[in-house]
This record gives structure tokens, C-alpha cells and sequence, in this order.
């Protein structure tokens, strides 16, 4: 699926209840029902930083500038780093993209690979009229050898959004620079911006 594919371009039960706040009534897949450190998609970003920080500091991943990303560190006691992204112009700041990432700075993989398989398990539950696909072993698009590596699971929900929970493997040559661990990376997409990072995204 190409679109996983450029999703992937940017732990116990336990960790992920304390990860995801769930107010889903049980008939709703509803991806705004979902919080990660109280944020969801829809919210306003500034109801976490001012909106002269986030110019400050915001970032552009793809080279159609329509979508902003925001990189915060401040908050989380759970994530080494939260992401939001929104359109440019929304002085609002709407939420379109809210991703945690966990670094495992000993580069353990096989933990990361179980905290992702029960944290699933947990979504599976949740989401019961929601199919889980996979796409394991997908040669990362930064290294050129192949070597490094993303196993991507996630839920399509009926109104289009993404729930995306992702381990990423990282090879021994960007491991050794000192810059690259592995991580997981739990992620919510609006469907306005995954089918602009589909379609959009690199024009």
C-alpha cells in the first residue's frame, strides 16, 4: 500500500492505556475518540504551545508546503518526542496528525516488537469491525542498501482515518553514527491528510 509506505517517512498493556486515553463507545470507530497526552485529532494545538512558538519552530517534511509539523518535547514522561502536524494557514492550528515515538536506546528490537503486538492486540479490541493490515520487513526509504527496516501495522477506519502502530529497525551503519535508534512510533491520521500525503504530499 503506497500510502503506508509514506506514512512510515517520518509499551506493555500497561504503557499503551497510559498512551491512548479511550472514550470510544463501543459501536464507534471513531479516531477522535483517541488521545495521546490528551491530544486528539481535530484539537486545537494551542491549547498545548503558543501560537508564536509553534511558528517559531514548526517544520515542512514534504516538499507541497500545505501541512506544517510541530515537534514537542516538553510534556511527555511517556515519549521521547510528540508530533502534531496542520495545515499552514489554519491560524487555529488544527490537529490533522498526532504521533508519539518511544527510542530504545539500546536498539532492543524484538522489545519494541512486543510492546507493538500488545498494544494491537488492545486496538484489535476496540476496533472489532476494523480489519488489521500488515506490512512487515519494508525496506526503509533513508537507507539505501535496504537494510534498514519498518514493520508497520495499522487500522483503515471506515471514515478513512489511520490508527498506525510502527517499529523501526534501523541498520548497523546508521545505528554506529550515533543518530538513529530504534523506535516505535504510534500515529493518528485524518483522512484530509493522508489523502493529501498520497496524492499532494510531494508535489
Amino acid at each position: 500500500m503506497r500510502l503506508v509506505n509514506k506514512l512510515m517517512k517520518r509499551l506493555s498493556i500497561y504503557l499503551f492505556l497510559i498512551l491512548f486515553t479511550l472514550q470510544t463507545p463501543s459501536w464507534a470507530d471513531d479516531i477522535r475518540d483517541f488521545q495521546i497526552e490528551g491530544m486528539s485529532i481535530g484539537d486545537s494545538l494551542l491549547n498545548l504551545v503558543t501560537g508564536k512558538k509553534i511558528q517559531e519552530e514548526k517544520k515542512f517534511l514534504y516538499p507541497n508546503k500545505k501541512y506544517a509539523s510541530f515537534d514537542f518535547f516538553e510534556l511527555s514522561e511517556i515519549y521521547d518526542t510528540l508530533q502534531f502536524s496542520f495545515l499552514n494557514t489554519d491560524k487555529n492550528f488544527t490537529i490533522e496528525v498526532v504521533s508519539g515515538g518511544i527510542q530504545f536506546f539500546d536498539n532492543d528490537i524484538e522489545n519494541c516488537f512486543k510492546k507493538q503486538k500488545k498494544i494491537i492486540s488492545e486496538i484489535s479490541k476496540l476496533f472489532s469491525n476494523t480489519k488489521l493490515n500488515k506490512k512487515m520487513n519494508q525496506a526503509h526509504f533513508l537507507d539505501k542498501s535496504g537494510e534498514s527496516k519498518t514493520h508497520n501495522m495499522y487500522f483503515e477506519l471506515a471514515a478513512g482515518d489511520i490508527v498506525l502502530v510502527a517499529c523501526y529497525d534501523w541498520s548497523k551503519k546508521f545505528e554506529d553514527t550515533g543518530n538513529y535508534f530504534d523506535f516505535l512510533r504510534v500515529v493518528m491520521y485524518s483522512k484530509k491528510f493522508s489523502d493529501w500525503l498520497e496524492y499532494e504530499s510531494d508535489k
